[in-house]
């Protein structure tokens, strides 16, 4: 799954080198656009392999730090599935402790 991820991804992120120095808005917007939908999705199991695409396609150093910055920022401030309640927490916080 994840070669066919990242050659989706490869295929999304390669957009970004067709745009060239005449369509800087084009590739700004494009580049706003990926890095909303990283930051909006902070448990999509795309995001490592998004990461790797952009390492070995991009060909902005400028766009490829942007997008793995997002990634690493957006992967690894996640928080845990696990939300408790106070109570919970506390019932779990006596079951772990005692």
């Amino acid at each position: 799954m994840t070669a066919s991820s990242t050659a989706l991804c490869v295929e999304v992120v390669s957009v970004l080198n067709h745009c060239g120095p005449a369509r800087g808005d084009t590739a700004s917007a494009l580049l706003q656009v990926i890095v909303q939908w990283i930051n909006s999705s902070p448990m999509s199991v795309i995001l490592l392999p998004l990461m790797a695409a952009v390492c070995q396609c991009l060909a902005s150093t400028d766009h490829m730090s942007r997008v793995v910055e997002a990634c690493c920022d957006t992967y690894f401030s996640r928080g845990t599935p696990l939300h408790f309640t106070s109570i919970q927490f506390q019932t779990f916080s006596l079951i772990l402790f005692s």
